[in-house]
């Protein structure tokens, strides 16, 4: 009875490998369909038309990156834009606290202060 039950996990355990492997495979290969899914968050929109989103990336290492977009820009279920990036900045936590995501110039630079700072603001020049 023991190796029957053993025998059937067996199979179901090699049934669920087959289906990820099918479903990372089908993922790399349709638009629609992504791993991960990254997040995207709205920050800011300049009066002439730019506008600012935090993407965070990753599955347990996530990497947070601010990106300039033309206003218009649109993002699909994964997260891609249907635009090219103006300009874009990943944070770097070993340099501190994020304190402000600066625009200048279609250019974000991101500056840091100390941890007792405020969340980050979007400040546009």
């Amino acid at each position: 009875m023991v190796r029957k039950i053993m025998a059937l996990l067996g199979i179901l355990m090699i049934g669920a490998v087959v289906y990820s492997a099918y479903d990372v495979y089908s993922a790399r290969n349709d638009p629609n369909k992504c791993l991960v899914a990254d997040q995207i968050h709205f920050k800011s929109r300049s009066k002439n038309g730019l506008a600012v989103y935090k993407r965070v990336s990753g599955m347990h290492d996530k990497v947070v990156y601010y990106e300039l977009y033309d206003d218009d820009v649109k993002f699909d279920f994964c997260g891609r834009a249907d635009l090219e990036s103006l300009s874009g900045a990943s944070v770097d936590e070993n340099l501190g606290h994020l304190a402000q995501v600066v625009v200048k110039e279609k250019k974000i630079t991101l500056e840091y202060g100390s941890k007792d700072s405020a969340p980050a603001k979007v400040v546009w020049y």
